[in-house]
């Protein structure tokens, strides 16, 4: 750290000329006469009045101090160790151990060149040293790694970095297509021969099955350099073989066996899905997956209704449909004889205050059951019906006259989330839909999803709205014609996602029944890694469902195999989350109870824990990811036999750090010690002129 130090002043510094005179002056006409001191002692009170005199005119130029700080921040090198458990299989302790040491040479080295080592992992842990580290990490994301350096590190004095490891990547993107701004140094370190191996790479299945039906699984095997005429894949529940396939295919193919597996017991089930071994395999733990299936009773039903065939039909049924927890049916008079008897959770009804009258029937039935319904209102729709038979909205249409206006997303909206990139595309993409111009009037318990938006104006007219605290819910869209958005939206985009998304959410809100509970438990997903923290969320209302804290919460766990674990926590506002580590994999049903007004209150549910074992599927080590990544960023790959060489390279470096200068401008009236020579001056000179006998 340097700093330099300039006597400025706001005027010309010729004055001082003129200053110095003014004090001199002063000092003659105090001083000429004879005193009654002597001549040495006259002269010293001449100096001072002289100087005092001198610098109180001189202060008044208004003199400062620029004062520049240079501060040198010396160059920073990373070193980061791939500490993935791929690279534990694919070398031994000894390597491992004689790379972990050459590399902390290497970074001993460096600092002694005085420059700044920060050692890293790859979950960008700061180590003190790499000997000694532990090869855990269950996945391996080097782009999420040279993002945080590019943060981290951007307008600092980054010299570049060293990545230890074997190039296998299973999360994030290719790390050699990041645009990053350093040199990158690679060392590649593991076997590049492909082992002899059968893997399970990929298991597909669906998370939900309905008892009584069969459910797809298609496992998808990998043969690496194995000669066998077929393999033998099988499907096992509580360790019994339920389904096997014999498949063929020789060594570097990818293999499919496809099963249909009966749902039968309802709940969270596990399955394990594994490929015979081989004697010639060296790693049998990729040979097997768990999957854990939710089997419920049935699907919920909605009804789409129309009283003439309509294109929205098919648009909201092709939304729907992508929830396997829905079953849609339809019915249209003019071409289903009889209505359907089902009992529905919700119904969705396209203009069905019409002139013709043929929903009649249906409309009365769910008033009558309480169905929760969703009103479509269209060109045809009578506007006197509609706002006698609703309590939602009430429309004064003028003159029978129309409106062409768009869809606008409020963000004020709570209902249901919405992802921004999604309400960017139904604000901008949609195309215009006929409306009833006229003045509008909604209840106070509604929320308004869409506004209605003219030009380039967002009226306060509701569009696409909700019934917020009434039972049955309900919702209102205002203006047919919804296919055409949904086919907008394809043809700018390659697919549905804002539609169906916001399709979906409308039902899912519609169709879901009241929680009248006063304590809720449930965990914030129902699939977790082993790697991962549970989060159970924990709600408690009072009686008047205003929620209350301070709540002791008992929470039992239980294991697949019987066992128990208990549990305490209290709720507080803002920490109403409850947090486990360590899980093993498998099924967990939990039990929760509290004392809520003195009565004691339960929940219940279950979650699964899966093995994350992407690190076993690959262990043949990737060099073209690291030279291509040290290609890219202008850095230099190197191999396990040329360590040597690179601790030479590196430390042959001359990286330069960076200087930060700060300037501050310092008024010199502001000095401390001007202000003591004044007044050291002024005293020296009055205790002269006291001593000598003079005032």
């Amino acid at each position: 750290m340097t700093e330099n130090n300039n006597l400025l002043f706001e005027h010309s510094p010729w004055w001082i000329l003129a200053c110095c005179a003014l004090g001199l002056l002063y000092a003659f006409l105090l001083y000429q006469k004879k005193s009654t001191w002597s001549t040495l002692t006259n002269r010293i009170l001449f100096s001072s009045r002289f100087l005092l005199v001198s610098f109180l005119a001189i202060l008044l130029l208004s003199p400062f101090l620029r004062l520049v700080l240079n501060q040198v921040e010396e160059p920073i090198f990373v070193l980061a160790l791939d500490n993935s458990t791929s690279i534990a299989s694919g070398l031994d302790s000894t390597q491992l151990l004689a790379v972990s040491r050459q590399v902390d040479q290497l970074a001993a080295a460096l600092a002694a060149k005085d420059i700044t080592v920060e050692r890293r992992n790859l979950s960008n842990e700061e180590l003190s040293k790499f000997e000694g580290t532990p090869f855990d990490q269950k996945t391996t994301d080097l782009s999420t790694l040279l993002r945080e350096w590019q943060t981290e590190f951007e307008g600092r004095a980054f010299a570049g970095a060293l990545i230890v490891s074997d190039g296998i990547y299973n999360k994030g993107m290719a790390p050699q297509y990041l645009n990053f701004t350093g040199k990158v140094y690679t060392l590649g370190i593991g076997d590049t021969i492909p082992v002899k191996d059968l893997i399970l790479n990929n298991v597909q299945f669906n998370k939900i099955a309905y008892q009584g039906n069969l459910f797809p699984v298609r496992a998808e095997v990998i043969n690496q350099g194995i000669e066998t005429e077929e393999l033998e894949v099988s499907i096992l529940k509580d360790g019994k073989i339920i389904s096997t396939q014999r498949i063929k295919g020789g060594g570097g193919e990818l293999l499919n066996a496809d099963f249909q597996v009966p749902a039968e017991q309802k709940g969270l089930q596990h399955y394990v899905v594994q490929v015979s071994t081989h004697p010639e395999e060296t790693i049998l733990s990729n040979n097997r997956q768990d999957i854990y299936i939710d089997i419920v009773e049935g699907k919920e039903k909605i009804l789409i209704a129309s009283g003439a065939p309509h294109p929205d039909i098919k648009a909201l049924k092709a939304a729907i449909s992508k929830n396997e927890n829905y079953e849609v049916k339809t019915y249209v008079p003019m071409v289903d004889k009889e209505l359907p008897t089902d009992v529905f959770d919700l119904v969705i009804l396209i203009s069905p205050f019409e002139r013709q009258r043929r929903l009649a029937a249906l409309l009365e039935r769910v008033k009558n059951e309480n169905m929760s319904a969703w009103y479509v209102l269209g060109s045809t729709t009578l506007w006197a019906e509609a706002n006698d038979q609703n309590t939602l909205f009430k429309v004064e249409r003028t003159r029978n006259e129309s409106d062409q206006v768009r869809p606008a997303y409020n963000d004020a909206f709570q209902l249901f989330t919405f992802e921004s990139e999604w309400k960017g595309i139904v604000n901008s993409y949609y195309t215009p839909v006929t409306v009833p111009y006229g003045d509008y009037q909604i209840s106070g318990g509604v929320a308004v999803a869409l506004f209605q938006k003219v030009g380039a104006i967002t009226t306060p007219r509701p569009m696409w709205f909700f019934s917020q605290n009434q039972l049955p819910k309900q919702a209102v869209t205002l203006g047919e014609g919804l296919w055409q958005w949904r086919m907008q939206e394809y043809s700018r985009t390659d697919n549905y996602v804002a539609f169906d998304n916001l399709v979906l959410k409308t039902v899912q809100f519609l169709s879901s029944k009241e929680d009248k509970r006063k304590f809720r438990v449930y965990t914030t997903k129902t699939e977790f890694f082993d790697n991962e923290q549970i989060i159970f969320q924990t709600e408690t209302y009072n009686d008047v469902f205003e929620p209350v804290y301070g709540t002791e919460v008992e929470l039992k766990l239980t294991y697949a195999d019987g066992s128990v674990t208990n549990y305490n926590y209290t709720t507080a506002p803002g920490n109403t989350r409850f947090r486990l580590n360590g899980l093993k994999d498998g099924i967990y049903k939990f039990e929760a109870s509290a004392i809520i007004n003195e009565n004691r209150e339960l929940a219940s549910g279950q979650f699964t824990v899966r093995k994350l074992d992407l690190e076993n599927l690959q262990l043949t080590a990737n060099f073209n990811v690291l030279k291509e990544l040290s290609a890219s960023t202008g850095g230099k790959f190197y191999a396990a036999n040329q360590i040597d060489a690179m601790i030479d390279d590196l430390t042959a470096l001359q990286p330069k750090g960076r200087i930060y200068s700060s300037e501050n401008y310092l008024p010199i009236i502001h000095l401390w010690w001007i202000f003591t020579i004044l007044l050291a001056l002024l005293s020296a000179e009055w205790f002269t002129r006291k001593y000598s006998g003079s005032y």
